[in-house]
């Protein structure tokens, strides 16, 4: 990725060649790197002669885009250049043709953590003393990796978005290792619920033949199972939440103090639904491919 750096102080460019291997300064997201700034002789692949200090900032290649991201306190002013007038002359700086950004502005559209979030592909961004622009060659994009941005000759679709196949095996093992993690979570509150609302369910029946119980475990033990799991509850979670509530929900039967049928089996039934419907709630990021690239 190529961008242009003019200083306005002195009105210098500077055009840098930004490799992929250079990256150096986590994103928002799993497998998301930008190209970090850092003051004069730091080393970052994007030196400014700018006070940085409690910044942590870069440049970033994303979905199409070249942003603007990081976190920072205080950072220097940022200004954007409005989409709707032709970018010709840019220094000497003109205050009047430029739009100041507010530093809560900033912020609100952040995410992942940041501070700062500023795209600069479509027109140029003033941050500090240093006017950035996104050189043409940048469209090429669209046939590279949305996580490394290496050119692609065949690619997995990861839920929107085309990734090479190393970046699809690493978003694969680590959404896996997360799914273990939350299927563990979700296991234990539905265990802790299903015991529960097990025990309370048999005193209702041994001192007021209530008996409705079992549908109430269901509800509670799907949806303690779909919090825990964050809310990517699949086959697995809904047959667990389903086991848990026949058990807990048939426990006056096993201790003697409700004979098997009638309105409890309907009951039982009934929470056995309930904790199959609620409990699913699958919201995993789907991976299909591989396609071949056109450009290949």
């Amino acid at each position: 990725m190529r961008i242009r750096v003019t200083d306005i102080r002195d009105h210098s460019v500077q055009e840098l060649e930004l490799a992929p291997d250079s990256r150096d300064l986590p994103g928002w997201q799993s497998g998301v790197a930008g190209w970090s700034i850092g003051p004069k002789g730091s080393g970052a692949p994007i030196e400014l002669d700018e006070p940085l200090d409690g910044c942590s900032l870069g440049v970033f290649a994303f979905s199409y885009h070249v942003l603007l991201w990081g976190r920072a306190k205080e950072p220097p002013e940022v200004w954007s250049f409005p989409q709707d007038k032709p970018a010709t002359i840019l220094v000497p700086f003109g205050p009047k043709r430029w739009l100041l950004i507010d530093r809560q502005e900033l912020g609100r559209v952040a995410m992942g953590g940041g501070d700062v979030r500023l795209r600069f592909d479509q027109s140029p961004m003033r941050f500090g003393n240093y006017i950035f622009e996104s050189l043409p060659e940048i469209s090429v994009a669209k046939d590279c990796c949305a996580f490394c941005n290496e050119p692609l000759r065949s690619y997995f679709r990861v839920g929107s978005q085309q990734a090479c196949t190393a970046c699809t095996q690493k978003f694969r093992k680590e959404m896996d290792a997360k799914l273990a993690v939350y299927y563990r979570r979700a296991l234990a509150a539905g265990i802790v619920l299903a015991m529960v609302g097990g025990a309370i369910h048999s005193v209702l029946v041994a001192s007021a033949r209530v008996n409705f119980g079992a549908t109430l475990i269901g509800v509670l033990v799907g949806m303690a199972m779909r919090i825990g799991s964050k809310e990517s509850a699949g086959i697995r979670h809904r047959l667990t939440a389903v086991v848990l509530t026949l058990t807990a929900g048939s426990l006056p039967w096993w201790l003697g103090l409700l004979p098997v049928g009638g309105m409890s089996v309907v009951y039982v039934a009934g929470g056995m639904l309930a904790a199959w419907i609620l409990s699913a709630r699958n919201a995993r990021t789907e991976i299909h491919g591989p396609f071949q690239s056109k450009t290949a």
